[in-house]
């Protein structure tokens, strides 16, 4: 599957719909993956950290009060990224 979960939807709490949790959950509902509780944990946590750096980027965008981690959040994202391919796979 080519999905690569960078779709610009949202939910309606205003959260992108494509992140760790929402790619986990199409690839359980398409049977690619089989349900795991530790996976889940996993990707619960990935997903509470990209909520996190979605925050920093729009509060940076606004404000620019956290610039001075823009590499930091940079960093983060590429692994968030890297993450949600490995579960394509």
């Amino acid at each position: 599957m080519n999905d690569t979960g960078t779709g610009t939807g949202t939910t309606p709490d205003g959260k992108a719909d494509s992140g760790p949790l929402q790619l986990y959950e199409r690839r359980l509902s398409t049977g690619e993956l089989r349900p795991d509780e530790n996976q889940l944990v996993v990707v619960q946590h990935l997903q509470k950290v990209s909520d996190e750096l979605d925050s920093y980027k729009h509060q940076r965008e606004s404000d620019g009060l956290f610039s001075g981690v823009s590499s930091v959040c940079t960093f983060f994202y590429i692994a968030i990224s890297r993450v949600a391919l490995m579960l394509e796979a």
